[in-house]
């Protein structure tokens, strides 16, 4: 009759081929566990060296570029808050707005973000009606200077507060400009 292996009762089965580990002595633990503190140590080290690397880098790059190290950073540095208008800054900016400026120059006058005085303002300022502002022979001619000294249609842009499509149409010839080409007055007295 075949014999039957015995029931699992738990527990690894045995192995004949291992022979049972030596028990470790107390000093031979402290020594095992003193060499895994050291090495977490030294590796702790490393990465607070590298983490002081790549925050002296975001560091200087928010410096040069002016950025915020947080999308929600209010004027009093605390990250995660957004800015909230005083009451002077919300009168202002209903002000500014009242004369005509855009939520883009509301916020740069008052040093935030157009979202952020577009979300003040909402709906509670009447909307005035857009008035086309005409392109005038200086605006001209300075883009003409700005364009000759290698500047992009999208600087000029920038810098004259027009759109580049206003700039690149103007300076193609695209749009009919007669106000523009027609010649100023002069200012030499006849006699």
């Amino acid at each position: 009759m075949a014999k039957t292996p015995p029931l699992y009762t738990g527990g690894p089965p045995p192995s004949p081929t291992k022979t049972p580990a030596q028990p470790l002595t107390l000093a031979q633990v402290l020594a095992s566990e003193l060499k895994q503190i050291a090495a977490i140590e030294r590796e702790k080290r490393q990465v607070e060296k590298r983490l002081a690397e790549l925050q002296a880098w975001l560091d200087e790059r928010h410096q040069r570029y002016g950025i915020s190290s947080s999308p929600h950073v209010s004027r009093n540095g605390v990250p995660g808050k957004r800015h909230r208008f005083s009451t002077a800054e919300y009168e202002t900016a209903v002000t500014l707005r009242a004369q005509g400026l855009n939520l883009r120059q509301i916020g740069e006058r008052l040093g935030v973000a157009a979202s952020v005085v577009g979300r003040h303002l909402g709906g509670k300022v009447a909307r005035t009606k857009r008035q086309r502002l005409r392109f005038t022979r200086a605006q001209f001619l300075e883009a003409q200077k700005l364009r000759a000294a290698g500047l992009s249609y999208t600087e000029i842009g920038r810098r004259l507060g027009r759109h580049v499509t206003v700039i690149a149409g103007h300076l193609s010839g695209k749009y009919q400009t007669h106000h523009i080409n027609a010649t100023p007055p002069s200012s030499e007295s006849e006699d």
